[in-house]
């Protein structure tokens, strides 16, 4: 194992923006990192709603009672406290940046969590995951290295906004992508071997395409939904190629690409995380003629879908929206994913057995009467995925 990790390690594709140690750099005003939109998939991610107090996902966010912080608390209320974990995780080390940076200074928090609407609309201050920070002496000429500081510390998306203060947030809590995995939208479309069918309305035991390993289209078989939620809102990725083939799926959710357009065979592509993929990096498609083509990737948005859905077939890849995509989602590598689920595949293949066995004393109708559709993270998925964040490298794991 320790081999095929190092062998199927990410190579020049996958960027780590924060892995060597550099000169810092002050922001200046109006700078922002990553220079794109704060609600773009390489930068904090889309809105997904204000929380309400006592509420759902507001009894998640996490008070800081940091003593190296000082909260201003303006509203006398309490809420500058509140915010997601991964936020507070971000805090407590830029708190310790700031101290190291600036002797006898103190991290300044603004505004945290809000509940006043005094931002912007759809701002990831009504969900606990943006900070406007200063420091605590209120030094303006502080703030471009404070904006430094807070890329460093792991922030997913820093500005620095005004003369005042900057303003910095992060992506929603690992442990909630974890809990959700990766996936396909309801109205994703698969090809059975009668025709196209929704996502939606696939069921374990049917046969779908996918690849074998060398790019072979073939039927395989629906052995399990590692995810299938309801009413839960989630931001997609919506990759376009040159010839408007389009696939839907989370960021977190593995695919097969190449940079290399000459390239004809798949078990020589890059497996990487959605949110990897960039205008001009090439997708595999199913072509009219029944075998895969190299298209090139032209556009990437997002949307925000309510149903998601995750199959698992038997040869761990599948083919939605005519494009080539992986069953796995959340470890960056394919073959190591394949490999970990051959133990619940000899057990379904086993448990397959059994009902077939069963059917000869029990009507097809008793027996689907008995088959669950359970919601939410198949347990073999989730354990493996909580697992793999003690056991697998950092460099594989998604974030």
């Amino acid at each position: 194992m320790i081999l095929e990790l190092k062998a199927c390690g990410p190579g020049s594709l996958y960027g780590n923006r924060r892995r060597f140690r550099r000169k810092l750099t002050p922001f200046v005003l109006k700078e922002s990192f990553p220079d794109t939109s704060e609600f773009s998939v390489h930068a904090s991610g889309p809105f997904l709603g204000a929380l309400t107090v006592g509420q759902g996902k507001f009894l998640k966010l996490a008070p800081s009672y940091n003593k190296d912080i000082v909260f201003q608390d303006s509203e006398g209320n309490g809420e500058d406290h509140m915010m997601s974990l991964r936020c507070r995780d971000r805090l407590d080390i830029l708190a310790v940046s700031v101290m190291n940076q600036f002797p006898g200074t103190r991290l300044r928090v603004l505004e945290a969590f809000d509940t006043e609407h005094i931002h912007k609309e759809k701002s990831l201050h009504y969900e606990g995951r943006a900070v406007d920070l200063s420091t605590s002496d209120r030094d303006r000429t502080k703030l471009g290295m404070l904006a430094r500081l807070a890329v460093e510390a792991g922030f997913d998306y820093v500005y620095y906004k005004s003369k005042t203060h900057i303003h910095a947030s992060v992506k929603v809590d690992i442990e909630d992508i974890t809990r959700n995995g990766g996936c396909f939208p309801a109205n994703a479309s698969v090809d059975t071997p009668s025709g196209k069918k929704l996502m939606a309305d696939l069921k374990i035991g049917e046969f779908v395409l996918s690849s074998t390993p060398d790019g072979t289209l073939v039927y395989s078989q629906v052995l399990l939904f590692l995810h299938r939620e309801q009413n839960m809102n989630r931001v997609y990725n919506i990759i376009t190629t040159e010839k408007n083939s389009k696939i839907v799926l989370t960021s977190s959710h593995l695919i097969f690409v190449t940079i290399d357009k000459s390239l004809t065979n798949i078990s020589n592509s890059y497996v990487t995380f959605a949110k990897n993929v960039e205008v001009g990096h090439y997708l595999f498609v199913k072509n009219n003629s029944s075998g895969i083509e190299l298209q090139k990737v032209v556009n990437i948005t997002t949307v925000i879908e309510n149903e998601h859905y995750a199959p698992l077939t038997e040869e761990g890849s599948i083919v939605v929206n005519d494009v080539l995509a992986s069953c796995y989602a959340m470890i960056e590598s394919h073959k190591i994913a394949h490999a970990v689920f051959t133990p619940i595949r000899l057990l379904l293949n086993s448990k397959k057995a059994a009902m077939h066995f069963l059917q000869l004393f029990t009507s097809e109708e008793d027996m689907s009467n008995k088959v669950e559709k359970p919601l939410g993270v198949h347990w073999y998925a989730a354990l493996l995925y909580k697992m793999s964040y003690y056991l697998l490298s950092d460099n594989y794991m998604y974030h």
